[in-house]
């Protein structure tokens, strides 16, 4: 949740920011601009209970580094961050961009870019460090649609191989790495989830080590040198699904696991492959977050089943219908092809009581499309819709079962 419950503060200087941001108090920080403290560098050590969003398409971090220290619940979305320009970039943050330690856990990153200089012309592999890097007692933390690029050292997950730590769950997920040559991610400690990411212009990509145990799932890597691999010395082991690997040298893939994933996300997963190289590009980085029905930039108000925007900030409890009073996750139904673009299928499996309602929301939460089932398998057709995230939702009286659909250009 973030700062959510706390005020809403607009800042558009690294004083301001560091200043809201290092508070004890719950803050959602809307950004603004270039916010900069100068080639010598600055550090925002953020705090508990705070979102940092970026309005627009162009906030920039400019020599700023990010350190969440023994913190919770913390989202960060929809800005820039980069350390070219600083004096001494490893003065400043330990030269990462984004750095979490201590025993940091409930943090999600989403929608952001980071990046540094084309490592083909700034060959100094060592003058910047990480994006990303995670380490000590930390956990459950999402890194989505992020766009990285123009960097040697992507990120690392544990410091070192000793640096293992049994509650270590992190996702990385549709994420775009362009040019970011090593650490795609390094992987250390734990389960880890690295799915629906594309990865091109690298050179050793994905890196397990220290008998982690990661999935590794319908990601998309170009041309490269190692894709994902393990070290002699400190190995560690992967479940492979469905990755794309145009080519790459011959070197054994890490020993097979299965990894105990904590969730479920078919509504999230991109299911072809193939479309990751699509998709994510499309949809990665700054500027692609929408407003939710409140107005609200990448805000959590949504319709409900009264039809009224509710939650988010809009101070409105949900109204739920009684006719839709059980939300059942077992229930199978396929939607298809997702991604998409001219045609949507919907299939509810003879094996459950036919669903009464079929409805098809938009981005703000406006209804698209309504339909009363009639049969079990129907076809949409979608070529006077936008591009963009749809919500199907398929209910009857006991169930109500909604996944989000990619409307592709």
């Amino acid at each position: 949740t973030g700062g959510y419950g706390g005020d809403t503060v607009r800042v558009d200087s690294y004083n301001r920011l560091k200043t809201y941001a290092e508070s004890a108090r719950p803050y959602v920080i809307e950004m603004q601009g270039t916010l900069t403290n100068g080639p010598g560098g600055g550090q925002i050590n953020i705090r508990s209970n705070k979102t940092l969003i970026g309005l627009g398409d162009s906030t920039l971090l400019q020599g700023v580094g990010l350190a969440i220290n023994n913190s919770r619940n913390i989202i960060l979305r929809n800005f820039k961050i980069t350390m070219v320009g600083l004096t001494t970039p490893k003065n400043t943050n330990d030269g990462d961009c984004i750095s979490i330690y201590g025993s940091s856990k409930n943090i999600w990153i989403d929608h952001c870019e980071l990046f540094s200089e084309d490592p083909d012309i700034q060959t100094d592999i060592d003058k910047y460090d990480g994006l990303i890097d995670i380490k000590q007692n930390t956990g459950f933390i999402t890194i989505s649609w992020c766009y990285l690029h123009d960097h040697h050292k992507g990120g690392l997950v544990g410091a070192s191989d000793s640096d293992i730590y049994g509650d270590r769950k992190i996702t990385f997920h549709h994420n775009y790495y362009n040019k970011v040559r090593l650490r795609v991610p390094m992987y250390r400690g734990a389960t880890g989830h690295f799915f629906n990411n594309y990865i091109v212009g690298a050179k050793d990509a994905t890196e397990i080590r220290a008998n982690t145990c990661v999935r590794v799932e319908k990601n998309y890597y170009e041309a490269l040198h190692y894709s994902i691999y393990t070290p002699s010395d400190a190995p560690g082991k992967t479940e492979r699904i469905d990755n794309i690997e145009v080519s790459h040298a011959s070197r054994p893939y890490p020993a097979n696991c299965v990894a105990d994933i904590p969730y479920t996300y078919n509504d999230v997963l991109t299911e072809e492959t193939r479309l990751v190289k699509r998709v994510v590009p499309q949809y990665a980085g700054v500027g692609k977050l929408s407003n939710d029905c409140n107005g609200v930039l990448g805000g959590d108000a949504f319709m409900d089943d009264c039809g009224q925007c509710a939650g988010g900030d809009t101070g409105v409890e949900p109204c739920q219908n009684v006719a839709v009073n059980k939300v059942e996750q077992t229930v199978k139904w396929k939607l298809y092809p997702n991604p998409g673009r001219e045609v949507l299928q919907v299939e509810v499996p003879e094996a459950q009581p036919q669903m009464a309602d079929l409805q098809v929301f938009d981005a703000s939460g406006r209804q698209v499309w309504h339909e009363q089932l009639t049969q079990q398998s129907t076809s949409i057709a979608l070529q006077s819709w936008k591009a963009g995230v749809y919500i199907v939702q398929v209910s009857d009286a006991n169930h109500c079962n909604i996944r989000r659909f990619v409307k592709l250009p």
